[in-house]
């Protein structure tokens, strides 16, 4: 196992577990009022399911199968 940032972690990568990473997503998070700034997130879907999970900002570590 590898650690990589979220930013990094690219399709086709496989998570602990062996669920392989279908999409990748970064997004800008807006202000919702709480007085949080805007953020950057990474969203990755996977498995069978797609199941989109929020894994932190670009910066996050991800374990990934080397």
């Amino acid at each position: 196992m590898i650690i990589k940032r979220a930013a990094d972690v690219a399709v086709g990568d496989r998570l602990d577990g062996g669920l392989a990473v279908h999409r990748v997503e970064q997004v800008t998070l807006p202000d919702e009022g709480n007085g949080l700034p805007e953020r950057e997130a990474v969203f990755l879907t996977f498995g069978p399911s797609r199941l989109r999970l929020w894994f932190g900002g670009p910066d996050s570590p991800v374990e990934v199968e080397a």
